[in-house]
């Protein structure tokens, strides 16, 4: 019987560890891509350059965690995901996309808009896009970060978030 006891405590114990080990981040950390509380599509008459990101309140819980980005490539602004990009919900989306922002510590940098890639519409300002699926691939690990407005500076290259992504080996130069 006590040998039940100790093979059930050991199991219990390697569960809850490695349960742990899973979830060892806590929201509010790194970078992070949240959504706003309230849906925001995107208007041309807007420079989204000079928005107070501090006025515009945010979903409690991201669409994309720090632990979730595998890497980040600085030449494109393109992540390597540790998730699908199916398992990133942004909800309904309109043609003029929506809003999120990215935030460093749960403190705004930039917002952008998520952009469905059947929009014919363009966005002149920072937009996540999904890469087009190829050969019946269903999901893909990566998304696209794309400036559209040249003639601003890129709120994309924020030294904080590039020196976050470096320190925590997530940076690909």
């Amino acid at each position: 019987m006590k040998l039940n006891n100790l093979f059930v405590l050991v199991i219990l114990i390697t569960g809850c560890s490695k349960n742990m080990q899973q979830t060892d981040w806590k929201i509010g950390e790194g970078m992070e891509f949240y959504i706003t509380e309230s849906p925001v599509s995107h208007s041309y008459s807007v420079d989204y350059s000079k928005l107070n990101l501090d006025l515009i309140p945010l979903e409690d819980t991201p669409v994309i965690r720090h632990n979730d980005i595998k890497n980040y490539f600085k030449k494109d602004h393109t992540l390597e995901l540790n998730i699908t990009n199916d398992k990133i919900l942004f909800g309904q989306t309109g043609i003029n996309g929506k809003m999120f922002v990215v935030t460093l510590d749960k403190n705004p940098v930039y917002c952008g808009f998520y952009w469905p890639v059947y929009s014919s519409a363009i966005c002149n300002y920072v937009f996540l896009q999904f890469p087009l699926l190829t050969d019946g691939m269903q999901t893909s690990d990566k998304i696209n970060l794309i400036l559209a407005n040249t003639g601003v500076p890129d709120p994309r290259a924020h030294s904080g978030l590039m020196d976050r992504l470096k320190a925590d080996d997530k940076l690909i130069e």
